[in-house]
């Protein structure tokens, strides 16, 4: 009888020891897909942390949480909530949030972020009262700012106010890392409208040129670019292996022809959405470094949303004719000085072809 029972504990332990490992190698699996190993104490660790932290909130904190009812102090947890300054999985904008503090070969500056993660220092019931000129500035990383101390937006604002002798002109910026047109979109729709724009500007063109050639047949035809890397969330919310292939490039010489299709589709509906605000739309062309080691097939798309954008009868400016005039920091992003330059641009664009609109909004306050 207690050999009997010896032999059980024995396999008892054994099935615990195996379990143990089993579980063990299942939890590093699931983190090799993102390519890091995460030591398991050190994880429990930080869960742990974060529990204390939890729990150590006052009685003051519970209730600046629970009871804010102009949102000045609540917590938008898919922008806060993790620590580290990536962008993350946001409702209605797809990717939101990233870093607070970028650096350049001239130095670290910090950027304002808004309730959503834009970059803004005015919070979104700014222009309520529609009594301001309000410009929406929509795009990817580059007009959101990823090397610029000072943003297109802000140099913007600065100039026309000067210009016409106000401080009633506002320039929001609602450019976001890796966000395409159909992010302008939602963004406008679900964000913008609350801005009451008067003039939309989509500073565009290097995402969704990147991404198309990423993505499934059926998001190509429906102009629906997103961000390819969007996939490797899936496997972190439900436990299901996707992201193997997600970077496998699915291009036919005919896609070229859809790509311009699906362009102008979305520049439409753009440009229709914008109209329903009373609002102007200009399209923006994106510049690129054409000095760089850009890959043929990315040469091809960024040719032929240039070339898209120029056959439509729309207000445009093209950018990456004048790409030799500015300073590029990589193949996408430009520098403080070819901000300014930009910003130039699209000033004295606004000042000739939307003065009398300016003029007759500010003067009405």
């Amino acid at each position: 009888m207690k050999k009997s029972s010896t032999i059980i504990y024995k396999i008892l332990i054994i099935v615990l020891i195996v379990e143990l490992f089993l579980g063990y190698y299942a939890f590093q699996q699931n983190n090799k897909k993102y390519g890091f190993y995460v030591p398991a104490v050190y994880k429990g660790f930080l869960v742990v942390l974060r529990n204390l932290k939890k729990f150590s909130l006052d009685d003051k904190d519970l209730a600046k949480i629970k009871t804010s009812k102009n949102q000045i102090n609540e917590k938008n947890y898919f922008v806060k909530t993790f620590d580290k300054e990536v962008i993350k999985y946001h409702p209605f904008i797809d990717v939101s949030g990233g870093p607070k503090t970028y650096e350049t070969s001239s130095g670290k500056f910090s950027v304002d972020r808004d309730y959503f993660g834009f970059r803004n220092s005015k919070p979104l019931n700014y222009n309520e009262d529609n009594k301001k000129f309000a410009i929406i500035l929509s795009g990817g990383s580059e007009c959101l700012g990823e090397f610029h101390k000072i943003p297109i937006s802000q140099i913007l604002t600065n100039q026309l106010n000067e210009h016409f002798n106000t401080d009633k002109i506002i320039v929001f910026n609602l450019c976001m890392n890796s966000h395409t047109i159909s992010n302008e979109i939602q963004n406008l729709v679900h964000v913008g409208y609350h801005y009451n724009p008067s003039l939309i500007i989509s500073h565009t063109g290097w995402n969704d040129s990147k991404y198309f050639k990423y993505i499934p047949e059926n998001f190509k035809k429906t102009a629906l670019i997103y961000y390819p890397s969007q996939i490797n969330w899936y496997d972190k919310l439900y436990d299901i292996k996707t992201s193997d292939g997600h970077r496998k490039v699915s291009f036919k010489e005919s896609d070229k022809k859809i790509f311009k299709e699906s362009l102008k589709k979305n520049v439409i509906k753009y440009r229709k959405i914008a109209k329903s605000f009373n609002s102007d739309l200009i399209i923006g062309i994106q510049p690129y470094d054409k000095n760089k080691n850009i890959n043929k097939i990315d040469l091809e798309f960024l040719s032929a949303f240039e070339n898209q954008i120029e056959e439509m009868k729309i207000e445009k400016i093209n950018f990456t004719k004048l790409s030799e005039s500015f300073h590029f920091v990589d193949s996408s992003h430009t520098s403080q000085s070819a901000a300014y330059k930009i910003s130039d641009i699209y000033f004295n664009y606004i000042k000739e072809n939307h003065s009398e609109k300016i003029l007759k909004k500010i003067s009405k306050t």
